[in-house]
């Protein structure tokens, strides 16, 4: 491909490089001169003092692009480029090595895998004994090239048997016989351009675009990567034995009401026994909890509190979740509660007590310091943990418009009156068990409303807390909240 520099490049030049020595400001490129041309050993237009170039760089196997580059340092950063978008080079392609249309893999023992760009994942035929052969994509770079997902796991097929991204876009699996085994994207492949295996650990069927028309990471099989989501109706099925990649005994699944569950299967049948182990959010079970004993209700906060110790204190390394609230608590069968959903963690290195970042969190959950832009601890989980406290204590939301009175709209202001004025029995008067042990709901109370001091350095960290909850450090009045807000 030949290449002449239009007029309008020159002014762009000059920007960029550097006036030499001798007052001049680059190296003339005439008009209709010598064109450059894509190739490994053209070479490019250069400053005068060679410490950028002008010309073309081959990214992988994916073609030229076309650019303006740091030259005098091995990785030759590319600080512009004219073509990233265009058919000769598209900057989606950047992350991967494209694998085209009509492509296949052959099942054999010697034959090589389609490969991320970095070799961490692959994707072909793994051997599973004398059974046959799985096509799959495992870690590449480990001796176990442990499988992470595989597309015949109940169908295995033999020596011989191909699977090939067709010219028609279809990525399809025949057995040695050349009956078609499975076929994606399973309403046909118009529009596809290339596949690719990533370095996520995705392999995409992609249009001139880049857009995914079929991803593996949608039809997950035993495993989840980093940055692969569960959605709603989908599962994974545990395999049968080690070596065996069949169906296994275990699947697990989100329901559509957002309820992940865990069945067995009546094996080797794949209908579900009743579940196993299953858990919902703690905003899902509102209305459950209303009826629930108050002492279950005790019970989901000292696993939470128990959680979040864990977090903060008895992890490798320290974390702050930063989005304690219902929907982020999940309740298993028995009322059992897991802290989920780490999409907004901070994960603290060893010497660290605090981090700057920018406010995260869900509304009405969140501490004050995140809003003075000051460095936050983990004691923006533990005032979470306090309004959170506060609602499984009045089985109610921390904010209700349609309150019976004003000031019962925001709950932890209501506490907190409630407290000093010793009317505590108003927040549980339609809870029978609650009010014959007024002393635990007090207790409780208490340890909330220190939860939610708005100065950070009066909130107990979570050990103190689970001590205080279980009623083993005496739990003193806490002040007002806001008695006490830091100037700093």
């Amino acid at each position: 491909m030949d290449f002449q520099l239009p007029y309008c490049f020159c002014f762009l030049l000059l920007l960029l490089l550097p006036f030499s020595t001798y007052g001049q400001a680059y190296r003339n490129i005439s008009l209709g001169g010598s064109p450059l041309t894509a190739g490994s050993d053209n070479l490019s237009w250069t400053s005068p003092s060679g410490d950028f170039s002008f010309g073309f760089q081959q990214v992988g196997g994916a073609g030229y692009l076309l650019a303006i580059w740091f030259n005098k340092i091995p990785e030759r950063t590319i600080v512009w480029s004219a073509n990233r978008n265009d058919q000769e080079y598209n900057l989606q392609q950047m992350a991967h090595s494209n694998i085209s249309l009509g492509s296949s893999l052959t099942a054999a023992t010697d034959n090589l895998p389609w490969t991320s760009p970095s070799g961490e994942f692959a994707f072909g035929f793994q051997q599973v004994g004398d059974a046959g052969y799985l096509l799959a994509i495992w870690f590449n770079k480990i001796p176990e090239r442990t499988i992470v997902w595989s597309a015949n796991r109940n169908d295995l097929v033999q020596g011989g048997s191909r699977v090939q991204l067709t010219r028609d876009g279809e990525l399809v699996l025949n057995d040695q016989s050349g009956r078609q085994i499975w076929i994606r994207p399973e309403s046909g492949g118009s529009g596809t351009a290339y596949a690719a295996m990533l370095d996520t650990g995705n392999f995409v069927v992609a249009s001139q675009a880049g857009a995914n028309l079929w991803q593996s990471f949608d039809v997950p099989t035993d495993t989840l990567l980093p940055s692969q989501n569960l959605n709603s109706g989908a599962q994974l099925i545990a395999p049968y034995l080690e070596k065996n990649y069949s169906d296994g005994r275990f699947k697990f699944s989100l329901q559509p009401d957002g309820n992940l569950i865990l069945y067995t299967t009546r094996y080797p049948l794949t209908t579900s026994n009743f579940a196993y182990w299953s858990l919902t959010s703690l905003a899902i079970c509102t209305l459950l909890l209303e009826m629930a004993p108050c002492l279950i209700r005790m019970q989901i906060a000292f696993d939470i509190a128990r959680g979040l110790l864990y977090l903060h204190e008895e992890c490798s390394s320290q974390i702050i979740h930063c989005d304690i609230k219902p929907q982020n608590i999940l309740l298993d069968k028995s009322f059992s509660a897991r802290i989920s959903d780490f999409g907004l963690a901070k994960l603290l290195k060893t010497d660290q007590t605090k981090t700057t970042t920018a406010i995260r969190g869900t509304k009405g959950y969140v501490a004050l310091e995140w809003f003075k832009n000051l460095p936050v601890t983990t004691k923006v989980d533990t005032y979470s943990f306090g309004i959170l406290l506060l609602e499984l204590v009045w089985c109610r939301k921390n904010f209700e418009i349609n309150a019976l009175q004003e000031h019962q709209v925001v709950l932890a202001d209501w506490a907190c009156d409630c407290l000093k004025e010793g009317k505590l029995d108003l927040l549980v008067e339609e809870d029978e068990e609650a009010t014959e042990d007024m002393k635990t709901v007090e207790r409780f109370v208490m340890v909330a409303i220190w939860c939610i001091q708005e100065e950070p350095s009066l909130r107990p960290g979570m050990k103190k807390v689970v001590q205080m909850l279980e009623g083993g450090v005496q739990v003193s009045v806490p002040p007002d909240p806001s008695s006490f807000i830091s100037t700093i």
